[in-house]
């Protein structure tokens, strides 16, 4: 891979940065939903959320360091951050209705089965 360096790389940098916040944000709603499915008890859940966030630092560092020469900017938290906003107020949503709609559909159908 190479570096984004330059002025001419800040919007693909800015839409990477929005797809590693979308990124995050699902990783962690995923946890969530996860460990609510599985009835998981407070501590495992702080554990795994813990474990989240050290998942998605990792991943944040070695894009900071693998593609963008170890510089932070402003604008590529508030990437993040937008990224992570845009996650939670619309594909979120999309994903929990289509989730729900599968498991509502494999439920009927395990039902006629039995």
């Amino acid at each position: 891979m190479t570096r984004m360096e330059g002025t001419l790389n800040q919007p693909y940098v800015a839409l990477l940065c929005v797809y590693l916040g979308a990124g995050g944000a699902c990783l962690y709603f995923a946890w969530a939903g996860l460990a609510r499915l599985l009835r998981l008890g407070q501590l495992w859940r702080n554990v795994g959320e813990a474990l989240c966030c050290l998942f998605y630092a990792a991943a944040a560092v070695w894009v900071f360091y693998r593609l963008l020469n170890l510089r932070l900017r402003g604008f590529y938290l508030l990437g993040m951050l937008l990224g992570a906003l845009l996650y939670r107020q619309g594909l979120h949503a999309l994903l929990a209705h289509l989730l729900r709609r599968i498991y509502k559909f494999t439920r009927k159908f395990r039902r006629k089965n039995d």
